[in-house]
């Protein structure tokens, strides 16, 4: 199906619902013209707890004869959010779900885990989990994409995903002169994931880098105390002097030489393991066999296959939390608004109207 009003610009009248009784300033697009809509209080309330805080705010409280009640506020502004994502976060509220799309583009996706997480209302779409990421783990990740792809992971408690994500940035993170990595994720916090999930991908990357390093270093100290044994001929002495002197020169050329501690490795992950394969190493003629960088790429490509996760256990239950039931049959969405006790009797007919209809969660158009 397509997203809603793909095919043409959102209108005023897209965020109009039955029973609304709050007004709702949305920016359709790019527009600079605020447009008003019609939304319920109660819909509103029951899809998200921070909506329920807007609606139903503290300072406007009917005192009555036994108790008070909540008075929901007259107007509310959504003109900072992606009118798109909100108009299909809005219309799960309002049971329209005929408008909702089965297969989001990336674009959107990222809009919906943006605001799924601002408003706490990642329950409100999992009954659609199911077909948004049918094919997430088969694609291919675009480049430039990783911090998006993370935003989507995390919010909506992919925890494979995540975990390849979080692995992919160990490999590519690095660190400008300041000693601030440069990668988006690092630098700000747009991203609702743990600080303890960002410092646990740098002491990875940290550990891999030492792991790396190790591997021309060992090379290089037996050289140095002259325990190599690499070579058996009667020129060892020039053999050994022209391979060392080669893999000296590659460590200068990658800025690496001498030796520095992981923290103050600058590039990335990958950008060490390209440099440390790409070393060319001079030897004595019919002495290719007393250096041998096969051996040097077979044990970087060990280190790389090997990196840990940095997903700590604690990491992967609230994962699970946001996950949880997520690909559960529609029919648990049903059965919570029906239970709600803010669903009054005409909602609950409303709903029940819809599925003999078979009106609920089927593709097509519709507000």
């Amino acid at each position: 199906m397509v997203e809603p009003n793909a095919s043409g610009p959102l209108k005023a009248d897209d965020f109009t619902f039955d029973c609304g009784d709050v007004d709702i300033k949305v920016k359709l697009s790019s527009e600079d013209t605020i447009t008003v809509g019609k939304v319920s209080s109660s819909a509103m309330a029951m899809a998200s707890p921070v909506w329920k805080k807007f609606v139903y705010s503290p300072l406007l409280r009917i005192q009555g004869e036994h108790s008070t009640r909540g008075v929901p506020i007259k107007e509310l502004e959504f003109t900072e959010d992606d009118p798109l994502a909100l108009l299909i976060l809005l219309r799960v509220a309002h049971l329209r779900f005929r408008g909702v799309p089965l297969s989001p583009s990336f674009e959107l996706l990222v809009q919906l885990a943006t605001l799924c997480d601002e408003y706490d209302c990642v329950d409100l779409v999992k009954p659609w989990f199911h077909t948004w990421f049918a094919n997430w783990e088969s694609k291919p990740l675009e480049y430039g994409q990783e911090k998006e792809s993370l935003l989507i992971a995390w919010t909506f408690g992919m925890e494979k995903s995540v975990e390849s994500l979080t692995k992919n940035l160990v490999r590519e993170l690095s660190i400008n002169e300041d000693g601030k990595a440069n990668f988006g994720i690092i630098e700000g916090d747009t991203l609702p994931i743990p600080q303890s999930l960002i410092e646990d991908i740098l002491k990875v990357r940290l550990a891999t880098i030492d792991l790396l390093l190790d591997i021309p270093y060992s090379r290089m100290e037996l050289y140095e105390t002259k325990r190599s044994g690499f070579c058996k001929s009667t020129n060892k002495e020039r053999c050994e002097i022209l391979c060392y002197g080669s893999l000296l020169k590659g460590l200068q050329d990658t800025g690496i030489w001498p030796r520095p501690k992981a923290q103050d490795v600058l590039i990335s992950v990958n950008q060490l393991s390209s440099a440390l394969n790409g070393c060319k190493i001079y030897t004595l003629n019919n002495h290719t066999h007393c250096f041998r960088t096969s051996k040097i790429r077979r044990e970087v490509g060990r280190v790389i296959s090997s990196i840990e996760s940095p997903l700590l256990d604690s990491h992967r239950q609230l994962l699970r939390a946001r996950s949880q039931e997520g690909n559960e049959h529609e029919s648990s969405a049903l059965d919570t608004l029906l239970e709600s006790p803010r669903a009054t009797t005409q909602w609950k007919q409303s709903i029940l109207r819809r599925v003999l209809h078979g009106k609920l969660f089927s593709s097509g158009g519709g507000k």
